[in-house]
């Protein structure tokens, strides 16, 4: 996906260094006006709603727990790029998983579609009920969601749908206590229709990327529908009562606590291999392109054999050395990723003899040597073409 965004920029850039002046400006205008009309579907800034959004107002002047998430997600996604990784719960204690979990994005566009289904409806549902048990049920449905998840799979999937379908969850709840009601608030049409574009996209990413988990997204949602029952009871009069809100949150609290207890007496710590795995992807690439770099020299005459033997001893051999040290030491892997970590090893040990008789051939310039190598580097490298990185499902 990170490629895709860089792809889109280039080609806009590229666009934009052969447009004239008057062509650029009308470009940017448009941008800016589609820009506008997006944030104003988004804010809902184009339905009539100004009556419901007053009501909304007198509860709650300040919306504090929206525009916190947003930001922790951002934050949390931009942290991941400046790692080279997204996320790894598989590293952390047993007990903080579910809010590391709870964080994890699929990929640019998986942040953006979240994020602009959290502001909708946090734009509606956190005034309605209030920031306290917004937070509370958008908090308790990622953390639950994301429990089960890792029950099901010690290496789960990105986790950052379960608040969001927690919070659909509370939306539910909300319009089936305000339904029938004659006074008070009431949820317009137009909200629905307004909160459908990107209700529905992020729902078909999701399914797309292969981001569901069945089970932990129903639980999420499951969690949010009770907790929207308990806590908005009186959502058309007025927002969840402190109380209430308190102890829907001792109430998730004592079940992450009890989650913990269980996860750090009983759970054995599980090895992520897929950090392993990308290692040694990684290093088949700088290797191939450290040696035929030398290769071009050694044509050029401006290296000898040995020297380029020497490439092979001092830079490659070593390298895949250590990986396969790396790949024989993991203990604890799952058993869905064992097949991959049974190839990899396979793939380092042919690559490494077919380096390794490489070497020996070009410092004793024997050809047969040399055609046995290729031979060895073949079967190496068609194990490697099954080497992936395995899927976090």
């Amino acid at each position: 996906m990170t490629d895709f965004v860089i792809l889109v920029c280039t080609l806009a850039g590229a666009a934009a260094y052969f447009m004239n002046a008057e062509e650029r400006r009308r470009s940017m205008a448009a941008g800016v006006a589609a820009t506008n009309r997006v944030a104003a579907v988004l804010m809902f800034r184009d339905t009539k709603l100004d009556e419901f959004f007053d009501l909304l107002r007198s509860r709650t002047r300040w919306r504090l727990a929206t525009p916190f998430f947003i930001a922790a997600n951002v934050a949390i996604f931009a942290a991941g790029l400046l790692h080279g990784s997204q996320m790894n719960t598989s590293d952390v204690a047993a007990w903080q998983r579910p809010l590391m979990s709870m964080a994890v994005h699929a990929g640019f566009i998986h942040l953006l579609i979240g994020l602009a289904a959290l502001l909708q409806l946090g734009l509606v549902l956190e005034p309605a009920i209030g920031s306290a048990a917004f937070a509370a049920i958008y908090l308790s449905a990622g953390v639950l969601a994301c429990m089960v998840n890792l029950w099901m799979s010690p290496v789960p999937p990105a986790g950052a749908s379960a608040g969001m379908f927690g919070l659909y969850g509370l939306l539910l709840a909300c319009q089936t206590l305000v339904w029938r009601r004659e006074s008070g608030l009431r949820f317009p049409l137009a909200v629905f229709k307004t909160l459908a574009p990107a209700s529905v996209a992020f729902l078909l990413y999701a399914i797309l990327a292969g981001d569901l988990s069945v089970v932990a997204e129903l639980t999420a949602f499951a969690t949010g529908l009770a907790g929207g029952l308990v806590l908005a009871r009186q959502v058309g009069e007025r927002k969840a009562p402190l109380r209430l809100t308190a102890a829907w949150t001792g109430c998730s609290v004592v079940l992450v606590s009890a989650y913990a207890l269980v996860a750090v007496l009983s759970v054995p710590h599980v090895t992520d291999v897929r950090p392993e795995i990308e290692r040694v992807i990684a290093a088949e690439h700088h290797t191939a392109t450290l040696y035929d770099s030398a290769v071009d020299r050694f044509r050029k005459g401006r290296i000898t054999s040995s020297a380029l033997a020497a490439v092979i001893d001092t830079s490659i051999v070593p390298t895949l050395e250590l990986l396969t040290r790396r790949m024989r030491a993991l203990d604890h892997v799952p058993a869905a990723h064992q097949p991959v970590v049974v190839r990899t090893e396979e793939y380092l040990t042919l690559r490494l003899e077919s380096w390794r008789l490489r070497a020996q051939a070009l410092q004793a310039s024997n050809m047969l040597a040399l055609r046995q190598a290729d031979q060895k580097e073949a079967a190496s490298l068609q194990l490697f073409a099954s080497v992936r990185t395995p899927s976090t499902q």
